[in-house]
């Protein structure tokens, strides 16, 4: 796994290691409920609906402020709550082309969160107000007639800063 320390500035993103994230994440990632984390109601869902997070700080995203995020159960963390393809992944006249706008595509396919009691999204909110943390868990792909080992699993870790900071790790 890499972490990325990634912030967004005029339409450029910079991405760095950060030794730390990684060290955090990775228990975060072991030990989320003790870490203080909550799980979201998008864990039971396939496509929609969302999991709505009210933010303790105003997030700047693309010169723009948010005070709520929309965690989706595909991989991204939206600032709306658009059912982006009418509850499903993507569709004959629903793609990428014309849909997906508005989020943060940590890792955006087509997730299936509510297949296995082990695959579940968190959320924390940091004590201090300083950010707000999504964990990914154990999450498999959609498909039909999934068994718990047909299909890969995906954990992921994102953290959004007060100051418009955007960390993720895979």
């Amino acid at each position: 796994s890499k972490d990325y320390f990634v912030t967004i500035s005029k339409n450029q993103t910079l991405a760095r290691v950060d030794i730390n994230f990684e060290k955090i994440a990775n228990i975060y990632i072991k030990y989320p409920v003790v870490a203080g984390f909550v799980e979201l109601s998008v864990s039971e869902v396939d496509d929609y609906p969302l999991s709505k997070i009210d933010l303790p700080f105003s997030f700047k995203f693309y010169d723009k402020l948010y005070e709520t995020i929309w965690v989706n159960p595909n991989g991204a963390i939206q600032f709306d709550d658009t059912n982006q393809c009418s509850n499903t992944f993507m569709a004959y006249d629903c793609s990428f082309h014309n849909a997906y706008n508005n989020l943060i595509a940590v890792l955006v396919t087509d997730l299936n969160p509510k297949e296995f009691a082990d695959s579940v999204i968190y959320a924390l909110k940091d004590p201090s107000d300083k950010f707000v943390d999504i964990l990914y868990k154990n999450i498999p792909l959609f498909q039909q007639s999934a068994t718990a080992t047909s299909s890969p699993r995906y954990t992921f870790f994102t953290r959004l800063f007060a100051d418009g900071t955007i960390q993720i790790y895979y």
